[in-house]
């Protein structure tokens, strides 16, 4: 670790030098020990977001660059705050409009602005100031196929969104709904999108009532029963995917009940007999789909 450090400090404009050694230096602090400690304790963080910035057109570097300071993020959350006091995220946002044809400089710059916008609320900020939001939607726009890419990129999203109803207004006016639908219907066996895309979609319409109208003119609701029906076992996604259910099925309760909810509830519940968030949320459903119509009470009374 160590030599390669001194390799990047000591010739700075030399690209493929910056490249290869931000490559290796990837690889070897996967270790979460030494090299790590390596890595953190000197001016590991430094060398590399000066490179970044240093060598855009770098492929390469971008990539392992990404890769390599979302490791050490997550293994070292001191060093999260050493990004983004060193102009981090405004690197992050740079290589990836640069470089919008490569899937894995997209893949990780979404897992690093997700695992920056959860630290707090300023970093939020900050991530959607500098045009984030628009860079994470275009990722999700622009490689639809890619299920890992979708995870991530929904992972920021609903980081971003998280008592954020600025960020929620802006994801859902720029088509965020419309991707994270799309993802999970591409992606519908996937319980990693599909968590993720539920709470997106939780985290956008929470506390934002004025959202719930366009979410659900976009056929949400027959999406959302698909993945709560296909993941009955999932614990998060009947945690994040029930309560936006409720939201829907206020905007339209004789939709839901023709899609299945009650049935899908109550299979819910029965699964998950032990979860307060899904019990409570249960009786939620139930209870306002009760007050609708009789004939939504009778539905009820007769599913069991």
């Amino acid at each position: 670790v160590n030599l390669l450090l001194e390799g990047i400090r000591r010739h700075p404009a030399v690209t493929r030098v910056q490249a290869l050694g931000v490559a290796g230096l990837s690889y070897l602090v996967s270790d979460p020990d030494e090299c790590l400690t390596a890595f953190c304790e000197g001016d590991g963080v430094d060398l590399v977001l000066r490179a970044l910035g240093a060598h855009h057109g770098s492929a390469m570097l971008q990539e392992h660059g990404f890769s390599l300071l979302r490791n050490v993020g997550l293994m070292s959350p001191e060093s999260r705050a050493r990004i983004v006091g060193l102009n981090g995220v405004e690197q992050i946002l740079e290589g990836m409009q640069m470089h919008r044809q490569l899937a894995r400089v997209q893949l990780y710059g979404c897992a690093l602005l997700h695992d920056l916008a959860s630290d707090g609320d300023g970093n939020r900020v900050r991530i959607a100031s500098r045009g984030g939001l628009a860079r994470i939607l275009w990722a999700l726009g622009g490689y639809p196929v890619d299920a890992e890419l979708q995870e991530c990129g929904l992972a920021a999203l609903q980081a971003l969104a998280y008592y954020s109803p600025s960020n929620a207004t802006a994801i859902a006016d720029g088509g965020g709904f419309e991707l994270i639908l799309r993802a999970m219907r591409s992606h519908g066996p996937i319980a990693e999108v599909q968590s993720q895309a539920c709470l997106a979609l939780l985290n956008i319409t929470h506390g934002s009532k004025e959202l719930h109208p366009k979410l659900a003119s976009l056929g949400a609701a027959e999406v959302l029963v698909a993945s709560l029906r296909t993941h009955l076992a999932v614990h998060t996604i009947q945690d994040y995917g029930l309560p936006v259910l409720r939201h829907l099925a206020a905007q339209a309760p004789d939709r839901a009940v023709d899609l299945g909810a009650v049935a899908l509830v109550r299979d819910a519940m029965r699964e998950h007999w032990a979860s307060g968030k899904v019990q409570g949320t249960g009786c939620g459903i139930l209870q306002d789909l009760a007050q609708t119509s009789g004939e939504n009470k009778t539905a009820l009374l007769t599913s069991g």
